[in-house]
């Protein structure tokens, strides 16, 4: 059910300096929930992270990538997909860029994948808007065609 802030909206955050937030995706860790979303602060695009226990009350805003071989641009921090692997205790993000493909980025905290350097890039996938989903202890990737004409899935080994 939508539920409404003190404003009387649903706005996780009504009042931030980052302009054109969009792409939000939900982790849930250890009794708390990862909002990871897109946005953009002196033209700059990255990928921001708040967290909650409650999914009513947020922290402020991290920035936890940015910059590196990802990019700087405005759409340079795209997508950003965020994938717990618990036998090693990493978490992997998957962000998009305008180059066309998709940076890999792994972290043991959940709120550091790198700013403006890529010392946790660990890959770079000919794929965009990557998504990882495991079931039955097989994971699958997700990506879309090139002409968003549609979402092509596949088996994948870590």
């Amino acid at each position: 059910a939508r539920w409404l802030n003190e404003g009387g909206v649903s706005r996780i955050a009504s009042h931030t300096a980052v302009r054109n937030a969009r792409d939000p995706m939900v982790l849930s860790h250890d009794g708390r929930y990862y909002l990871y979303y897109t946005g953009v602060d002196g033209g700059i695009g990255a990928i921001y992270a708040r967290y909650s226990e409650d999914l009513r009350l947020w922290s402020d805003a991290t920035v936890v990538s940015r910059g590196g071989s990802g990019g700087f641009g405005e759409n340079d921090a795209e997508c950003a997909h965020v994938h717990y692997m618990p036998d090693s205790g990493c978490f992997y993000l998957f962000r998009w860029h305008s180059a066309g493909q998709t940076n890999v980025y792994c972290s043991f905290n959940p709120l550091d994948f790198g700013v403006d350097h890529d010392d946790k890039k660990v890959a770079e996938l000919p794929v965009e808007v990557a998504r990882i989903v495991t079931t039955g202890g097989q994971s699958f990737i997700s990506s879309l065609h090139s002409d968003y004409t549609g979402i092509k899935l596949s088996t994948m080994s870590w």
